[in-house]
């Protein structure tokens, strides 16, 4: 089910959620990751916690480069989720995005995976695993 839609200057994400057992609402963010299209994300995202949503993948494989606002979006996300008791996976990161990732160290604070499938299997499991 598609939930949102954005197409900025350098940026697109689209906002999907699964019907599946994990019902994950996935967002694929699509280009540079910026300070304007870091808050529209952070926005759309912190609306659907509010709604009741505390699942969460955001695939990166089409990210092409993170700023320093869109991990700010990312810290902030991730801080309402876990007051939520809810769930955040990144998935599918480029080489270049992984190390920003690692030389910030937010590896450590965030659950990564290789692939999307991987991702959904674990999100969504009653063991509940290591996530944000």
């Amino acid at each position: 089910m598609n939930l949102n839609n954005y197409t900025g200057e350098n940026m697109e994400m689209e906002i999907l959620k699964h019907n599946d057992f994990s019902g994950a609402v996935v967002a694929y963010l699509k280009g540079v990751v910026n300070g304007e299209s870091s808050q529209v994300f952070e926005k759309r995202i912190l609306d659907l916690i509010a709604s009741g949503e505390k699942l969460f993948i955001f695939n990166l494989a089409q990210a092409e480069y993170l700023t320093s606002a869109a991990f700010r979006s990312l810290m902030v996300v991730g801080k309402m989720l876990k007051i939520k008791r809810g769930r955040l996976a990144i998935t599918n990161c480029n080489d270049s995005v992984k190390e920003v990732f690692k030389l910030m160290n937010f590896d450590s604070i965030f659950v990564m995976f290789e692939t999307e499938e991987e991702a959904l299997k674990e999100i969504g499991a009653p063991s509940g695993g290591k996530f944000y």
